[in-house]
């Protein structure tokens, strides 16, 4: 591998280059960073989360006694325990998105989705004078891994992309002109 060019998936095949460090853009590594961020704040919010929901809701000394309770306890963790494993899986797919570019399509999705119905929410929240600066907050970081993924996802064809889109072309007109001319000749036969 040559330090100018980036080196190709586990199976070898063209699809899915992985850039080395030093090769990454300035938005790569923003969204890295913002993925980063991302894990850290749902590994927080789900500690704090089920921490208040332990000690405030329910005796931790009677959980283990009545299972009505340890029930509830459970049904009630539900929530931030799906979050946290959804925050998580947007994170690695951001990872993965900003190493190989030409995998950020799933994040850029599920990041566009988000940041529009997030700020189609945080419009009505603030329309009724409910939003919370953590709320907008919140709704900013989405938004900005949505600008971040689009931006990575157009700029970071590789250099020879057209070059090769062009050449598949020519490969298949020239196979299809191959099939053509055999079974020309099979006919005649």
């Amino acid at each position: 591998m040559t330090p100018e060019m980036p080196s190709k998936t586990r199976n070898g095949s063209e699809r899915g280059f992985i850039l080395p460090e030093d090769k990454l853009t300035l938005e790569q590594r923003a969204l890295r960073v913002l993925c980063r961020i991302m894990l850290g704040w749902s590994l927080l919010s789900f500690i704090v989360d089920e921490a208040t929901l332990l000690v405030t809701q329910t005796p931790l000394f009677l959980m283990l006694e009545n299972p009505g309770m340890l029930f509830e306890f459970v049904s009630a963790s539900m929530l931030p325990a799906l979050s946290f494993i959804a925050n998580i899986a947007y994170a690695f797919l951001g990872f993965i998105g900003a190493r190989t570019p030409s995998k950020i399509t799933p994040f850029f999705a599920i990041a566009f989705l988000s940041a529009m119905l997030g700020g189609w929410d945080l419009a009505s929240k603030i329309s009724l004078g409910t939003a919370g600066v953590s709320y907008v907050v919140e709704v900013a970081f989405v938004i900005a891994t949505a600008c971040i993924a689009w931006q990575v996802k157009k700029t970071t064809y590789p250099k020879d992309w057209y070059e090769r889109k062009e050449a598949a072309k020519m490969r298949r007109k020239e196979a299809k002109k191959r099939a053509k001319a055999q079974r020309r000749r099979e006919a005649k036969r």
